[in-house]
């Protein structure tokens, strides 16, 4: 806008066409922009929240007329360097001509287009004077005074659009990629979690197996060769020759008697 500043005065025609739309969203009559806030200000004062929603409302209504009063002594003030012409300002004032003709003339509709919804809205007489009331001292406050006596201590914060790209950095987007390299580093750490436990995993099964064909099975297979070992062993004592097996019975019952008889002589 300061880039601007005396650009109204140069082309006044495009002026008198924002001019025209700011009044209209500051919503004086018999503007579109006046039926339709006066429509929003009804709602606050019948709503239960009335209480803090009609203050909520009237005050949007004083801060956009101060700003299109603001916008409109930006655009009229300064020195008027701004003399661009030619096909593309012809163009754009062709375009901007419909919006301003639908905020001059869209509010003498709207009774047939409430009709048409079916959704009349009754006229308000207080929510009428509060919001006229509201958008008036909006534009004059916005006209007569700067931003500097409007905003007093907020000035520098309104001045960097109260932080408002910082402020979406520091609300939005610190936050999600912070929570973004939390999430890196607890799928990392659960990856390195998961591969160390897998690698715990094979290295137990490796232990298990070792364990399992070292251990068990060699003591089972050589308790088993054990045990056929010393049952064919065993086997080749019984020959089925008679002299044989009387023999292994003198020699076996000499033995018993031998320490039958020496037994006694340790207790």
């Amino acid at each position: 806008m300061q880039a601007l500043a005396g650009a109204g005065r140069a082309h006044k025609r495009v002026f008198a066409g924002f001019a025209l739309a700011a009044l209209a969203l500051a919503g004086l009559p018999p503007l579109a922009g006046f039926f339709s806030k006066d429509a929003i200000i009804a709602a606050t004062l019948a709503a239960p929240e009335a209480i803090w929603l009609v203050p909520l409302g009237l005050a949007g209504t004083l801060l956009t007329g101060a700003y299109m009063a603001r916008a409109l002594g930006q655009l009229w003030r300064g020195p008027a360097e701004v003399t661009k012409t030619g096909a593309s300002l012809y163009w754009m004032g062709w375009g901007m001509a419909g919006p301003v003709a639908l905020a001059v003339g869209l509010g003498a509709g709207f009774p047939a287009l409430e009709a048409r919804l079916g959704a009349v809205v009754e006229v308000d007489l207080t929510a009428m004077m509060l919001g006229l009331g509201a958008g008036l001292a909006g534009l004059f406050l916005g006209w007569v005074f700067g931003p500097k006596t409007l905003l007093g201590p907020l000035y520098g914060a309104a001045k960097n659009g109260f932080s408002i790209t910082a402020g979406m950095e520091a609300l939005f987007v610190r936050p999600g990629l912070a929570l973004a390299r939390a999430l890196d580093r607890f799928e990392t750490g659960l990856y390195e979690f998961v591969l160390a436990l897998g690698r715990a995993n094979l290295k137990l099964g490796k232990s298990t197996r070792k364990a399992d064909e070292d251990g068990i099975d060699r003591t089972i297979f050589g308790f088993a060769r054990a045990t056929v070992t010393t049952g064919s062993r065993a086997r080749k004592l019984q020959s089925g020759l008679i002299h044989r097996e009387l023999a292994l019975t003198i020699v076996a019952t000499g033995l018993l008697a031998v320490g039958l008889f020496i037994a006694p002589l340790f207790y």
